[in-house]
């Protein structure tokens, strides 16, 4: 289809580049040309369309024809929002049809350049949907010439085959695609899944993987290596993402692939540990808010949590408990999972742990406690066959209900012993006795040998995490509380949460934590210190993402804070670490304990009783407040161009004063000329900030519309998607009318509104952007002409690997508010050896 678009009167056509104006030349506003009027009188451009678009200021115009979705902007002058409607005289309404004979708007051009403003008039096109232009007109025309014709494919409204549906892509699909691109291709990851907030992927050879691009998605917070284990931080809809992966290839087989790049054993450990403990993470999440359900209704007497015969109250029990008692058997099949074995099997072995035939009546006293005989110790919590005494402690041949251990462990021992038995067992009999065999072989030792040696190692973790946290005015949580978030950072703090809730999961009697309500202090430090940054930020695109972390941190899941907030700005991850450690301090001090896992959060007090909840209220405000207090204070919005410089100074003079050099190096002024250069462009970079401040409120504005856009299309495609095997006439007449909605339905007139105010706002502020950039360039001239002035006289190994610390500090603004990332400076380890050995060999 092909959509002309005509001269609105007598004047002159150019090519849009030749305008270099640094918006229409480059085609931020679409493609199109600029025209030159030679009259006052503007006519409509199309010849059959309507005005759906006039701005405040009179200016600039936008029109749009029933078969072409995106819109015509005709713009009159550059710099003509300078006159606040002045020499525009509209004829027309928004709405209003128009054909070649309607007047749209009378211009005074001489009051335009009486002003000094250029009459050029940029007629281009607006929107979202694919078209390219051809037959473009230069020279001069006549009122009703055509400018430039506009092809475009007309969409058919009456029906949407599913070729068409597919058109439609959620953000999820686009980054999954985008993320199997960038790690190197499905062939390259052995397995794909996630916890709460992080994309988890098992990577065959690091190499392949873009980590740079993987990071410009935008719902990327953050990437993190654990092993060969790629961590994609995202938040809470990680999930979404794995689904989508999944489903685009349920089928991959990556075992013919092999790993080229190994990391240091401890690395590729501890990403296995993290791999098997964190799809349990839901589960565990889930249980323990049915717990705490459970805990509330007991508490308000809504149940009878001691009368198994009402039904009700059975009921409920069974919800809140299953899930944490049997937990084991999750570890024992994701362990299977992991390897490559068959979960069913894993399944089988984590029920053979945690049977409920291990529970019998027996003998309590510890005198009475013999080889084989079935003992209940309540001084350990331990019921089981006796086998023998490690002090006091009774071993026995137990259910490892709530443990966690025994099933990774079994998990890694039955997967290998049924690949070596494959390796020589006849298959005519393999399907029959196979499985059989790898049972005994793994369940028999784990019962007898491995199990209670590995229920020892939970017991002295307890007793070691016991002897931190009863440490005098609750130190000891206070340390918990400040170290827990860079755990987080590592993707190790599964590990430790779960060893720390061994004797809650199973239901240990007595068992309680001092501890653990120190983590959600951490959390709420984390929190306050967010709040503080989302307070004192003028950068709206950050101030929507410390918005949109809010809800999960609250829930306990801080992952999206750290990695896109706190982190990022440093001295708020700090000041969450020590407010957290003000608040486990204060928990610590007043004695409030954890009784029960529940949820994270807002939903924590449920696992406390009596005057704890308060404590722990009154622990989680102080990190809260303090967390906001200290990060108002110490919070900065960017570096401080000149303490930055000042500081790569000392660096870069440190680095050549260590050569000792014989003759007197006067480098000490030229440095200081340097930091001078920074301290005379405070102005420069500081109206460069206010101008990006506003500059970020527009594009806020934007990415809100988009998304509304995004939300409308995905729940329209939906609605059409269950009616696309439907055949009754009612079905197919509400199909075709939501077909239609969804065909029309854009929000590109408010989005180009957006674009075109904030390069209106560009514009306007151009002389600011210029003394900015020419600031820019004179520093880092003055920067290279320094430093290589220094390199040249005495040929000093790697100086001019400095100049990056510099640049940093001049774009100290530009870092701040996304547009530019932190460089590197100074030298490497190799290099460090290098000039190492130079200054050895003594500088000539």
């Amino acid at each position: 289809m092909y959509l002309k678009v005509f001269a609105p009167c007598d004047g002159s056509v150019e090519e849009l580049s030749k305008l270099n104006d640094g918006v229409f030349s480059e085609g931020f506003l679409g493609k199109g040309i600029v025209f030159y009027p030679k009259n006052n009188n503007f006519y409509s451009i199309l010849d059959c369309g309507n005005v759906v678009q006039i701005f405040d200021t009179k200016h600039a115009y936008f029109f749009q024809n029933s078969n072409f979705k995106n819109q015509i902007l005709m713009h009159m002058g550059l710099d003509t929002v300078k006159l606040k409607g002045k020499p525009f005289d509209t004829k027309v309404v928004e709405g209003e049809e128009v054909d070649l004979n309607k007047l749209v708007v009378n211009v005074d051009l001489e009051l335009i350049k009486k002003n000094e403003i250029s009459i050029a008039t940029p007629i281009t096109i607006s929107g979202d949907y694919e078209y390219d232009i051809t037959n473009l007109k230069s020279g001069d025309v006549k009122k009703g010439d055509v400018l430039f014709e506009v092809c475009y494919e007309e969409k058919d409204e009456k029906a949407l085959n599913n070729d068409d549906l597919k058109l439609y892509k959620s953000k999820y699909l686009i980054a999954a695609e985008y993320f199997i691109k960038n790690i190197g291709g499905k062939q390259n990851y052995k397995d794909v899944y996630n916890c709460m907030t992080r994309l988890r992927f098992s990577i065959i050879d690091k190499e392949k993987v873009d980590i740079k691009q993987i990071e410009k998605n935008k719902l990327v917070k953050g990437v993190v290596w654990n092993g060969l284990e790629l961590q994609i931080i995202i938040g809470g809809e990680c999930y979404k993402v794995k689904d989508e992966i999944i489903n685009m290839d349920k089928n991959i087989n990556n075992k013919s692939a092999k790993t080229k790049l190994k990391p240091p054993f401890s690395k590729r450990a501890l990403g296995v540990i993290t791999a098997i403990m964190a799809p349990n993470v839901p589960i565990i999440l889930a249980s323990g808010i049915l717990s705490a359900i459970y805990a509330l209704f007991a508490a308000t007497n809504v149940i009878n949590a001691n009368d198994d015969s009402n039904m009700f109250s059975t009921i409920m029990k069974i919800l809140s408990k299953t899930g944490l008692v049997l937990v084991g058997v999750f570890f024992c099949m994701n362990t299977v999972k992991y390897l490559g074995g068959n979960i069913l099997l894993g399944a089988l072995l984590g029920l053979l742990l945690v049977s409920r035939f291990y529970f019998q009546a027996g003998v309590s006293d510890p005198n009475l406690y013999k080889f084989g005989t079935y003992v209940i110790d309540k001084n350990y919590g331990v019921s089981g066959w006796f086998l023998f005494n490690i002090g006091n402690f009774p071993v026995t041949v137990r259910s490892y209900e709530g443990s966690i251990l025994p099933f990774i462990l079994i998990g890694f021992l039955s997967t290998y012993v049924d690949k070596w038995i494959k390796t020589w067992m006849p298959t005519t009999v393999d399907v029959v006795f196979r499985y059989p065999l790898v049972i005994l072989i793994t369940i028999l030792p784990t019962l007898f040998i491995l199990g209670p040696l590995l229920s020892l190692v939970e017991i002295g973790v307890a007793k070691a995490i016991g002897f931190v946290e009863n440490w005098p005015i609750g130190i000891g949580v206070a340390i918990f509380a400040f170290i827990i978030q860079p755990l987080v950072l590592m993707g190790v703090h599964v590990a430790v949460y779960v060893t720390l809730q061994a004797q809650l999961l199973a239901g240990v009697p007595g068992a309680e934590s001092l501890i653990l309500p120190g983590g959600q202090a951490a959390v709420w430090g984390q929190i306050g210190a967010a709040i503080g940054v989302l307070i004192m930020t003028k950068n709206w695109n950050f101030k929507t993402i410390i918005i949109g972390t809010l809800p999960s941190a609250t829930f306990g899941i801080t992952e999206t804070i750290l990695y896109s907030v706190n982190i990022p700005k440093g001295r708020p991850f700090l000041v969450g670490c020590v407010s957290g450690a003000f608040g486990g301090l204060v928990m610590g001090i007043l004695g409030a304990k954890l009784k029960r896992l529940v949820g994270d959060g807002i939903l924590y007090p449920m696992g406390l009783d009596g005057l704890d909840q308060l404590y722990f209220v009154i622990g989680s405000l102080v990190s809260l407040g303090s967390g906001i207090l200290l990060s108002m204070l110490f919070y900065r919005e960017r570096i401080m161009e000149y303490k930055y410089a000042k500081k790569i100074s000392n660096k870069l003079k440190k680095h050549i004063f260590s050569l000792n050099f014989k003759q007197n190096i006067d480098v000490k002024s030229e440095l200081e000329f340097i930091n001078k250069e920074y301290l005379n462009s405070k102005k420069e970079l500081a109206n460069y900030e206010k101008y990006l401040q506003y500059v970020t409120k527009i594009e806020n504005k934007l990415l809100k519309v988009e998304q509304k856009e995004d939300n409308f299309k995905k729940n329209m495609y939906k609605k059409i998607s269950r009616l696309e095997n439907k055949n009754d006439t009612k079905s197919i007449e509400k199909k075709e009318g939501l077909v239609k909605v969804y065909n029309n339905y854009s929000l590109a007139e408010i989005k180009t509104k957006l674009v075109f105010d904030k390069q209106e706002y560009t514009k306007n502020n151009k002389q600011i952007i210029d003394a900015y950039n020419e600031k820019i360039k004179s520093v880092e001239n003055i920067v290279s002409q320094k430093i290589n002035e220094i390199d040249n006289k005495f040929n000093i190994p790697y100086i001019n690997n400095f100049k990056n610390g510099y640049w940093n500090a001049i774009h100290s603004v530009d870092i701040s508010y996304g547009y530019e990332d932190t460089r590197l400076y100074g030298m490497n380890k190799e290099e460090k050896n290098i000039f190492k050995e130079y200054k050895n060999k003594g500088a000539k």
